[in-house]
């Protein structure tokens, strides 16, 4: 008999992701941290200027990563970003 547990649990990981994008698509807040702001700003450092900082100083206490991918936000959209992020979300639950 096939071990059917991984489907499921991937199933219910992308539902429950779907159910929070869905009840947030049209409130652009429902998306946010205070955190938030932060990385778009550094995001938005990176499409403008290409460089990493925040109030004219470089930043040390993130990575570029996150904010790099946060970037695509300022070229294709928020809501292609976020999306992209229910993907990853499920793929990580995939690896754990």
């Amino acid at each position: 008999m096939k071990n059917k547990t991984l489907p499921i649990i991937l199933c219910l990981a992308a539902i429950l992701r779907l159910a929070l994008l869905v009840s947030a698509w049209n409130r652009p807040e429902g998306f946010s941290t205070p955190d938030s702001e932060d990385y778009k700003t550094l995001a938005q450092s990176l499409v403008q200027h290409l460089d990493f900082q925040r109030d004219s100083q470089p930043e040390i206490f993130r990575t570029p990563g996150y904010p790099l991918f946060l970037s695509v936000g300022f070229l294709l959209g928020w809501k292609f970003v976020i999306v992209v992020q229910v993907l990853l979300d499920v793929l990580v639950v995939y690896l754990t």
